[in-house]
């Protein structure tokens, strides 16, 4: 029965289907279709949307320009980074090849360059190398090196060492400067064994310094590291007391010291700290006045400002120098810069004016070879030497020591063993140049308050 009536319901349904017009297909499809393709394409659209709204927008990343080849070059061989900086220092030159030169020995070191002299070998001339230590990636850095070349090519005067050059490598992208060579540097001479200048030396030798200077200040450039040994005795007190602003007189100061120096034969303030070489500064020369520190106001005034008055001392410390010299170091030396004078005027001052008269440069007598880096190497070698002794003789003497406890047990009672629990021996020890420790000692414990209280003055000095 089941199937009748589906049957009969079948056929109602065809023959109500009959009744009503055809629809025509349409060529895209029933009509169903057509609307599901527009939904589906609504609902992509949608989730077009929403995915674009759901994420989060990021910018787009930046591409770092290629880093300059620190190696590129221009037509003339000059590398890039140098041009773009130093195009007025180098201009009118051409640079020189590194396998155009051959490095002869070592003869200087600092903390931004080393120095080689070496042979020309397309002239056969002998020459000073300075290779210098920077980052030529780095702006300041190349124009720190910028500006000491152009220096350098303003200064032109018998008396200052000429840059002949400059040398780039093409493997390396070093850079050296060229200069001419020169046999002794003061330093040299001063520690030279056996070397005792005269007085017409000593006025030939300054007068030259002083003339450097001279040309030097006259082109707004300082020097700023004046000196013959080797350590910074030459530094001006406003320097140790940490001025920032300063000017000729820092050069100034350091040529008195070197004439002092020259003078005496020996350093006249070998200092082996800051703080202690201010005090030999303020020994010598006199404690500064209440008008210098208000002038100033140096930032460590505070710290090396001494408690007690020092009074100035020249004349007596150098009374055996030549009588023209006096005035010349006391105004050299004087703490206030501004009392100093200049270049120009110590060449126009007494001592050089009187005889007997600085010599020629071609009379100075020849000596050998001798920088201050074969100072150094003297002195670093006879310490080794001293070291490989002191070690030897350490070792005699406890073999020494030994034996004689051995022997001593053995042949003396211990009633007559002395007694070494009243021995006395040193409380504090001079440095090797005794004369110029005399008076103090250095701690290295305590709060630091004054220069006094750092150098540990005992009170016989405050008594002397």
């Amino acid at each position: 029965m089941g199937c009748v009536l589906g049957t009969e319901a079948s056929r109602n349904r065809r023959k109500s289907a009959g009744n009503q017009p055809r629809r025509r297909r349409s060529v895209d499809g029933p009509p169903g279709a057509v609307d599901a393709n527009v939904a589906v394409t609504v609902r992509k659209e949608a989730t077009e949307q929403e995915k674009t709204s759901r994420t989060i927008e990021v910018p787009a990343i930046e591409r770092r320009k290629p880093r300059p080849d620190p190696c590129l070059r221009n037509q003339q061989g000059w590398p890039s980074w140098l041009m773009a900086v130093a195009g007025e220092a180098i201009q009118g030159w051409t640079p020189r090849r590194a396998n155009t030169f051959e490095k002869l020995a070592k003869i200087g070191q600092g903390t931004y360059s080393n120095v080689y002299k070496a042979r020309d070998l397309i002239t056969g001339k002998i020459v000073a190398l300075k290779k210098v230590r920077f980052d030529n990636l780095e702006p300041e850095s190349v124009k720190f090196m910028a500006r000491e070349i152009l220096v350098l090519r303003k200064l032109d005067h018998p008396n200052v060492v000429k840059l002949e050059g400059l040398v780039t490598s093409r493997m390396s992208c070093s850079l050296y400067l060229v200069f001419e060579y020169m046999e002794h540097d003061l330093a040299g001479l001063a520690a030279y064994s056996g070397v005792k200048f005269t007085e017409p030396q000593v006025k030939c030798y300054m007068k030259q310094l002083l003339s450097g200077l001279e040309h030097c200040h006259s082109n707004g450039v300082l020097h700023r590291d004046i000196k013959v040994e080797l350590s910074p005795y030459g530094t001006a007190p406003e320097l140790l007391l940490g001025a920032t602003s300063y000017g000729v007189g820092v050069d100034i100061w350091s040529a008195g010291c070197i004439l002092a120096e020259l003078l005496a034969g020996k350093p006249i303030m070998p200092g082996r700290t800051e703080v202690e070489q201010l005090h030999k500064i303020f020994k010598l020369c006199g404690s500064p006045s209440e008008e210098y520190w208000k002038k100033y106001k140096l930032p460590n005034a505070t710290l090396f400002k001494p408690q007690q008055p020092y009074k100035r001392c020249v004349a007596e410390t150098f009374k055996d120098f030549p009588p023209s010299s006096l005035p010349l170091i006391e105004s050299l030396l004087s703490i206030d810069p501004d009392e100093r004078g200049t270049a120009t005027t110590a060449l126009n001052g007494e001592f050089f004016t009187t005889e007997p008269y600085a010599c020629e440069p071609s009379s100075l007598p020849k000596y050998p070879p001798s920088k201050e880096m074969d100072v150094k190497l003297r002195d670093e070698e006879a310490r080794r030497q001293r070291g490989l002794s002191g070690k030897a003789n350490a070792v005699d003497g406890v073999r020494r020591v030994k034996v004689r406890e051995r022997v001593g047990r053995a042949i003396r009672p211990r009633s007559q063993c002395r007694d070494t629990s009243k021995l006395r021996w040193p409380l504090s020890f001079g440095a090797p140049d005794a004369s110029s420790v005399i008076g103090f000692q250095l701690r290295s414990s305590g709060s630091v308050k004054s220069m006094e209280q750092q150098l540990g003055i005992i009170k016989e000095e405050e008594n002397q």
